[in-house]
């Protein structure tokens, strides 16, 4: 696949495509994403939800780096980006037995 043979370390990936079909598509590099930045405006427990079964895939395999799909809106809460960030801290660690 002509992604491996780029000359870049990571593949930003957006929220319309899931991380699991990137990799059936055979993307090897590490792959960054891909949280759909609407789901910050939804309730915690929306938020919590979406974030888990991005992480679960995304750590399915190495090389996976946890981010939005793309920009932040101004009307998101910066509390909740900071209660995010702590989320997947704590629940990227107990995945990985840290």
């Amino acid at each position: 696949m002509e992604w491996n043979e780029l000359p870049l370390d990571v593949v930003g990936l957006d929220w319309r495509l899931q991380i699991s079909e990137a990799r059936e598509l055979g993307i090897q590099k590490t792959v960054m994403g891909n949280l759909d930045p609407a789901i910050l405006l939804a309730p915690w427990e929306v938020i919590e939800e979406k974030a888990k079964a991005i992480l679960d895939q995304g750590m399915a395999q190495p090389g996976y780096i946890f981010n939005l799909g793309h920009g932040v809106f101004p009307s998101v809460n910066p509390e909740t980006l900071k209660k995010l960030t702590a989320f997947i801290h704590e629940y990227s660690a107990s995945k990985l037995g840290k």
